[in-house]
């Protein structure tokens, strides 16, 4: 018995130190109820978690050390059963007791084996069947009681006994044994209830936030149709030195799971989406292009980078370890490393990012890293590979596979939303002179977390800053109407064509 009594004791113990954690746990939950701080909450959040973990591990330690104690003592009885004849009188009523001791016994044995057929959560499984095999003892010493003589205490069961059936094997035999109940107490079988229902996962906070403000925020999708690229799911924020290269990193939290949905880019245009997919897809990253129609997700819409009609998407070239650069389709720019007489390898070349190529005439070969769809992000990155050790790294711009000049890339890229179209935007404020960068945040802050925001000088030479590339009326007004609740009264529709601001009569006819 001393087993018994040292697995006992030793459950209280692990009981006892799991009981500890209640009292941390709901401190820090206090905590976060009152916290406001996005960040410190998460890292109270992640601190629960883990006190949970360690208080879960020893209440299922305790729940062994009990069941093992309470097994230990029902074991040492059960031979003893047949060495005292029972009295005639009351054959009946012993024969019952260890009949139901039997049954719940094996309950609780078949429970520590199979966990699952009672519950998704260890510990009350353990309970249950901790339960069964204390009914099992209390049955047997009243049996045994009964058989010396003396009054036996009625017992209650805490639990209703659970009945398994165990699986029929193919080829055996059809078991046609019966346990008959006894009279004297009503067993009950437990009924597991089956439920199908499905949770509708639902999108319940998007935050922003990048290299230059890395502490995430709560923001909101623009009006109109945008594509983002997702690049994977993670309980944690992914690194902002892994995707530096984009002005922002989004996630998407939802109801259905602890885990965060991470998106970059505000694509107004699919084959710009589809052409950072692909350069996330050569780092690694599991990406898909996912749609947005006035801030509603509308789900993938591209997942791969394959053959398409009349284009076929660069790949990498084996020979000389990198991407055509020539290959390349609208503007991009890259970071040229140098010119070699033969072909290298990233290693060789200890850059980051995806290589590309291009064979000069002379059978040379000149390697650049990239690509980088705004200047300003080549021009930081240029930094960097100089410091590598590359001091004659420049920036070169592709157009469609051709190089050209800066000066003619910076115009593309400035008028990269700008097509023969009108466009349409919503003027929120004019100053006479550019705002510095306290003046900025301190009054369109809020706004640059929803849109990208514009900047020109009109006709009067007033700088005026707005926001949107709307291709639509309709959705202008959108845009003006979410302003306007932001606080921004005056708020009004311009227009624009070729780059150029032009009369609204002019236009909206």
């Amino acid at each position: 018995m001393q087993s018994y009594f040292n697995s006992g004791k030793n459950g209280f113990y692990k009981f006892t130190d799991a009981q500890k954690f209640n009292d941390s746990i709901n401190v820090l939950t206090k905590q976060v109820e009152k916290e406001t701080d996005f960040m410190k909450r998460g890292k109270l959040n992640d601190k629960i978690r883990e006190l949970t973990s360690n208080k879960n591990y020893n209440l299922i330690s305790a729940y062994k050390k009990y069941l093992t104690a309470n097994k230990a003592y029902y074991d040492a009885r059960a031979p003893h059963i047949n060495d005292i004849k029972s009295p005639k009188n009351k054959q009946k009523i012993v024969d019952s007791m260890f009949t139901l001791a039997d049954l719940y016994y094996k309950s609780s044995q078949y429970i520590i084996q199979h966990p699952d057929t009672i519950s998704k959560n260890k510990i009350e499984a353990y309970n249950i069947a901790n339960k069964q095999l204390i009914n099992a003892c209390q049955y047997q010493e009243n049996g045994l009681a009964i058989q010396r003589g003396y009054v036996a205490y009625s017992v209650k069961a805490d639990t209703n006994l659970i009945v398994f059936k165990p699986k029929k094997e193919e080829g055996e035999k059809k078991d046609t044994g019966k346990v008959t109940k006894p009279d004297t107490t009503k067993i009950k079988k437990k009924k597991i209830k089956k439920t199908n229902k499905t949770t509708k996962c639902k999108i319940t906070g998007l935050y922003v936030y990048s290299y230059e403000n890395p502490k995430p925020h709560q923001t909101l999708t623009p009006m109109g149709t945008i594509y983002r690229v997702q690049v994977g799911v993670s309980k944690y924020l992914l690194p902002v030195n892994e995707l530096k290269d984009y002005e922002k990193i989004y996630y998407e939290t939802v109801s259905c799971s602890s885990y965060k949905r991470f998106l970059v880019g505000d694509y107004t245009d699919l084959e710009q989406a589809k052409d950072a997919l692909t350069d996330l897809k050569s780092k690694g990253y599991d990406a898909k292009i996912v749609k947005y129609v006035d801030g509603k997700r509308q789900g993938a819409v591209y997942a791969s980078v394959t053959k398409t009609k009349n284009k076929v998407t660069p790949v990498k070239n084996t020979k000389y370890n990198a991407i055509d650069v020539t290959q390349t389709k609208y503007l991009k720019y890259f970071i040229q490393i140098g010119t070699f007489s033969e072909a290298k390898t990233q290693e060789q070349l200890k850059v980051s990012g995806q290589l590309y190529f291009r064979l000069l005439d002379d059978g040379r070969v000149q390697y650049f890293t990239g690509p980088y769809y705004r200047y300003s992000k080549a021009k930081e990155k240029l930094a960097i590979v100089k410091q590598m050790g590359y001091a004659d790294a420049i920036i070169v711009a592709f157009n469609n596979g051709k190089e050209i000049t800066q000066a003619k890339a910076k115009q593309i890229e400035n008028n990269v939303t700008t097509s023969q179209k009108v466009i349409y935007r919503v003027q929120i404020g004019a100053f006479s002179d550019i705002l510095t960068k306290e003046q900025f945040n301190k009054k369109f802050g809020q706004v640059a977390d929803l849109y990208k925001i514009h900047s020109h000088t009109n006709s009067k030479g007033l700088v005026v800053y707005s926001v949107g590339d709307a291709t639509t009326m309709q959705q202008a007004r959108k845009i003006r109407q979410v302003l306007v609740n932001m606080g921004f009264e005056d708020a009004f529709i311009i227009a624009f064509k070729e780059g150029k601001q032009v009369p609204l009569s002019s236009v909206n006819k």
